[in-house]
């Protein structure tokens, strides 16, 4: 599946990339440059009926539990994925691999409307 920029007024630059993913493993990867340095990474995304569960990792290091994007309304939530080290300077990679979808979820879209690494 192709990810695609969508107009929405409600995130944070006025759009957010989604990935329609269509079933359980697909993977919505985006590369970050980085300093060499330690990082806090938050991720705020987009929710709503037709949301799946994923995965977060930073560079191949999973980072906390998997994320439940499913609501009954669409909206947007952010979640703090603690502490990232950058070992190299340049590209570091974000992955978000599809584990699966809420029972009550039509689908299993990822919509990522900002990263922040601070």
């Amino acid at each position: 599946p192709a990810i695609t920029l969508l107009t929405e007024p409600g995130a944070s630059f006025g759009g957010y990339a989604e990935f329609n993913a269509t079933a359980a493993s697909g993977t919505f990867r985006i590369d970050v440059a980085a300093l060499t340095d330690t990082y806090n990474l938050k991720v705020r995304y987009r929710t709503g009926p037709d949301r799946g569960r994923y995965q977060p990792s930073f560079n191949n290091v999973n980072l906390g539990g998997v994320i439940d994007a499913y609501a009954a309304t669409a909206g947007y939530a952010e979640v703090d994925l603690g502490s990232v080290p950058v070992t190299a300077n340049g590209a570091q990679q974000v992955k978000f691999v599809v584990s699966g979808k809420n029972a009550a979820s039509s689908g299993y879209k990822i919509g990522i409307d900002r990263m922040t690494l601070t």
